[in-house]
């Protein structure tokens, strides 16, 4: 097995790892992995889904922050939490917000995808370019399970982040249902999140990741 190989089948093992391993195990995997990505052997990948016209050519680049609606963020010795509360046990929480300029990826494409709908876009359907990097973000909240935080891992960018295109995906009427419906009440203080993690795999599929 050649390095590049071995390199490839490392990256692989951990990313599958990143996305299938019980969120409390996350905080120790990241650890390994920032330890394998600082000495050179594996690279990690954030991806951001950009709508666009439906004849728009995808485009990536040098994408800058801008003032978005988010929720809030407090970050303690380099490890990140969502600020909120819950009034009920069992009814969704309150998140507090933040307006601040941020770009927000997530972990995988079918993360990306989701939350381009259901975040600041505002469940719309569409063409979406798959943006990807390797810059290292200054926020990580991949690990919140509260909300659906868990399907979106979600990192944030308070700076420039240098990109490239990886593809595009159509969210088409069908698809852009079954998200709204994972969102629809009755549900605790989650959206469903297994039919969410059904769709964002899905997606995943397309661009060669396999849970």
């Amino acid at each position: 097995m050649t390095l590049d190989e071995m390199r490839r089948e490392l990256q692989e093992k951990f990313e599958r790892l990143e996305r299938d391993d019980p969120p409390h195990m996350r905080r120790e995997l990241r650890e390994k992995f920032q330890v394998l990505k600082n000495s050179g052997l594996i690279d990690v990948k954030y991806y951001r889904a950009i709508p666009v016209p439906e004849d728009y050519p995808c485009e990536c680049g040098l994408l800058e922050p801008h003032l978005t609606d988010v929720e809030k963020v407090k970050c303690r010795q380099n490890f990140c939490q969502l600020v909120y509360w819950a009034p009920l046990v069992e009814a969704p929480p309150f998140f507090e917000r933040s307006t601040e300029k941020v770009l927000c990826f997530s972990k995988t494409p079918g993360g990306a995808v989701i939350g381009s709908v259901t975040g600041e876009y505002e469940f719309k359907g569409g063409k979406r370019c798959i943006c990807e990097t390797t810059d290292e973000p200054d926020t990580d909240i991949s690990h919140e399970l509260v909300g659906d935080f868990e399907v979106l891992q979600e990192v944030r960018f308070h700076k420039p982040v240098n990109t490239k295109v990886t593809g595009e995906f159509v969210v088409n009427d069908k698809t852009l249902r079954e998200i709204e419906t994972c969102y629809e009440e009755p549900y605790d203080i989650k959206p469903h999140i297994e039919k969410l993690e059904e769709i964002k795999n899905r997606i995943n599929q397309k661009f060669g990741l396999f849970s």
